[in-house]
Order: C-alpha cells, then structure tokens, then sequence
C-alpha cells in the first residue's frame, strides 16, 4: 500500500487535495475510510461546524470523477500514436515559450515603469526639499489701473541646457538669463502703455533642451537634472519680477517634445515629460504666493486652455499640429471653438488667421543650433506678447526681439 502525505500541500486547492487523497481511497492505497476522511477535510477547509458537509458530499465527486476519467479521458489519450504524441507536447513547448517570452516582456516592461516613477519621484522629492519658495508680495505694492487690459506673455522654447556658439549665435545659461532679463525690460514698455490688470503667463514647452537627439548629448553642457533645475529657477526668477509690475498673474504650461524622457516617440507615455516637471518646481515656489497662480491643465498636458477679458484661448507647443489645421483639429478635438491659439516650436514669430480664430506662433529664446545651420533655418531668439481686453481680442500684438 503507497504512503499518501495527508497534510495539504504547498498551492494546494480545496479541489485538488480532495481529488488527491479521494483517488488513494477508491483506488485503495490508502487505509482510510470516507467517514475518516470527511472529518479530516472538514477541519481543513470548513470555518465553521455548520458548514462542515457529509461523506458523500466528498465521496460522489470523486467517484464521478474516477467513473469520467476512466470511461473517457483515459480510453481517448491510449489513442494517441507516438506522432500524435510527439505533435502534441511540441505545441505544448511552443506555448510554454510563448507564456515565457510574454513574462519576460511583461517584466520589462514593468521594470522601465518602475525606473521611470523613481526617476520622477526621486527629482520630484529632490526639488521639494531643496527648491526656494517666493516671498509673498502684498497687493498695496501696486498702482490699481483704471484699464481693463489684460496681457499674454508667451514663454517657450528655452532649450535649457544646451551650449551653443557658432557665427550666427551665442548660449548658454548665462545668456539664458541675458534674454528673460531683456524680455522683462521689453514688457515694462507694455505694461507702462497698457497697464493690464491681469496677467497669462504660457510656458509653451521645450523648457529644456533634453536629449532626444545625439547631437544634443554633445551641443548640451548640463545633465537634464540640471536642466530642469536652471530652467525652474530662471522662469521662477522671471515670474517673480513679471508680479513686481503686475497683480495678478496665471502661469499655464504645455509640454514639448524635447521633454520626451526616450529619443523614440513611441515609447514616450503621456505624463511623463520633463517639462511636467518644472511645473511642479514652480508650483513648489509660489505655493505661499496670494496672487500668482500654477494652472493645471484640464484638457491634456499638450493643451492649456484659458479666459482672459471673456476670450478663450487655446495653447499648444506645436509638435503635433499643422498650423494650417490647428483650429479645425483643436475646436473637433475639445467641442469649442477658440478665439485664439498660441503655438511654439517652430522657432519663429508668426501671425495668421483662420476661420476668424487668430493663431499666434512665438519663437524661441535659445536661438539657432547646430541643426538649424545644418537645415538651413534662420532665425532669431523672439517671443509674442499679446495684449488683449473685453472689446478688442487682439489690442495690442507685440514682436519681442530679445538680441
């Protein structure tokens, strides 16, 4: 008579210990009686006494069992010839490799997740430790204006990071700073003209210069953390001198596509842009102020959408819209219609209109590259300024050279 464990096993179901020890009974290889072994599985899997069940309610199952396996599976499996057989584990071996190779897959995947979320989070924790927090600027500091003016400035392109010096330009972090501070002169000469009482600030994306191409390893003189650092600062900085001039100020943000965290679009995952994460250092730095805003966008991460003086305006980068198409794709896409979009990335500063709506393009702060000598773009570091009130949606339109 063979020696059956009786204790439950490792993994071991409910089912599959009854069909266990159920066929040593029936076959007799074991010397124990139903009764015997009703009493041992009702301690095994029953809370409760109430609940404990009879021997047949064990016994049938089994029995039924052993009659099917018998009369059906076993007479169908003597069937098989050696070939069949033999047919038959190589496809089981070829779905073992399949479920393999899909665990493998799956663990990859999952473990670049994980390296991504640390990544956040530890740059995340990094700024919220270290990251300064503005003083807050009481509103009697401002001169209120009679004026119902409000005013767009569009921030975008900086390209942080990279180091450019060839004979049509030169930049660096330094120079970056350079150019916000001849921006902010610029805008004073607004401000003295219009005197607006509100204030969007759009950050239009490609905060950083990134390194989504390999020319860009070698162009950039700082690592992304460093990129994201200077960039967060700078425009913190910059925001910070806007509100000495202005009381109230909403800061809006897009991502751009030198932020992507893989040179391969397609393996770019929404939310993960570098450029998220200077939003969340600049939220981190005017979370005491009263009067300066960090607006979340409640469309996409790539859209911002805003009021200012009853006009909607949409924002984008501009990586993954036609100029010519912008405003019939954004009005399908969201179900409004705007009365303006502002758009980056193209470097250069632009005004068309389409369908009555105004599409405004700001150029970029950092200048021409390598790449742009290479294709043969020229142009200069410039931005728009929109300047906008209840009556007229364009009041003012200003084109800031910032050489």
């Amino acid at each position: 008579m063979t020696t059956i464990d009786l204790q439950v096993q490792p993994n071991e179901n409910e089912k599959q210990y009854l069909w266990r020890i159920g066929l040593a009974i029936e076959e007799g290889n074991i010397n124990l009686t139903w009764e015997e072994f009703a009493d041992i599985m009702n301690k095994n899997w029953r809370k409760d006494e109430s609940e404990y069940r009879s021997s047949s309610a064990y016994r049938k199952p089994v029995q039924y069992a052993v009659r099917f396996y018998k009369e059906v599976w076993q007479p169908q499996n003597s069937k098989c010839d050696d070939t069949e057989y033999n047919d038959l584990m190589v496809e089981l071996h070829k779905e073992r490799i399949k479920a393999r190779d899909e665990r493998t897959e799956l663990t990859r995947i999952i473990r670049e997740q994980a390296r991504k979320e640390s990544f956040f989070d530890l740059v995340k924790n990094t700024m919220q430790e270290n990251f300064p927090i503005s003083p807050i600027i009481e509103d009697e500091e401002y001169q209120i204006s009679n004026y119902d003016n409000g005013i767009i400035v569009h921030l975008t392109d900086l390209h942080t990071g990279i180091d450019i010096d060839n004979t049509w330009n030169t930049y660096n972090e330094n120079i970056l700073a350079t150019r916000l501070s001849k921006y902010l002169n610029e805008l004073k000469e607004v401000f003295t003209l219009h005197r607006p009482k509100d204030c969007v600030v759009v950050l239009g994306g490609d905060l950083i210069s990134g390194v989504i191409h390999s020319n860009l390893r070698i162009e950039n003189n700082k690592t992304v953390i460093e990129q994201i650092k200077i960039a967060s600062l700078a425009i913190a900085e910059f925001i910070t001198k806007l509100h000495s001039h202005i009381p109230k100020i909403r800061v809006y943000s897009v991502v751009g596509n030198h932020s992507r965290l893989f040179p391969q679009k397609e393996q770019q995952i929404k939310g993960e842009y570098l450029d998220s994460l200077v939003l969340f250092n600049l939220e981190t730095y005017f979370r005491n102020s009263v009067n300066v805003k960090i607006c979340t966008n409640t469309l996409d991460e790539g859209i911002a959408s805003f009021t200012l003086c009853n006009h909607l305006w949409y924002a984008v980068h501009g990586d993954k819209d036609n100029v010519n198409k912008v405003v019939e794709k954004l009005t399908m896409l969201t179900g409004r219609k705007p009365e303006g979009i502002l758009m980056g990335h193209r470097h250069h500063n632009a005004f068309t209109s389409q369908s009555n709506v105004k599409v405004i393009e700001s150029g970029c702060v950092s200048g021409m590259d390598n790449y742009c000598i290479d294709n043969r773009l020229v142009g200069t570091p410039e931005q728009m300024v929109v300047v906008t009130n209840k009556n007229k949606l364009i009041k003012g339109l200003y084109d800031i050279q910032l050489v």
